[in-house]
């Protein structure tokens, strides 16, 4: 798997509402947004706050975005709550 393939599951799920996204150290309303840096030689993933002022960037990438079985997650069923057997 490729950098650029678990950069796009992070960005998806960041886009997914049902789902809580990945947010800032510093400030949790601020969502972070996943970048392809270069350091020295080497290209890494990170995460990293879009604010300027802020500058919070996270290195670890959370597994799960690089598992071959990711998903992201269905909303859960919901029983109907006017019907009196909840179908």
């Amino acid at each position: 798997m490729t950098l650029e393939d678990i950069k796009a599951r992070i960005e998806e799920w960041q886009k997914t509402e049902h789902v809580h996204p990945l947010t800032c150290g510093n400030n949790s309303e601020h969502i972070l947004k996943p970048e392809i840096r270069k350091v020295r030689s080497t290209r890494i993933l990170v995460l990293a706050c879009p604010h300027d002022f802020c500058g919070y960037v996270q290195d670890m990438i959370p597994e799960m975005f690089s598992e071959e079985n990711f998903k992201i997650p269905e909303l859960p069923f919901q029983k109907t709550l006017d019907k009196p057997d909840g179908g």
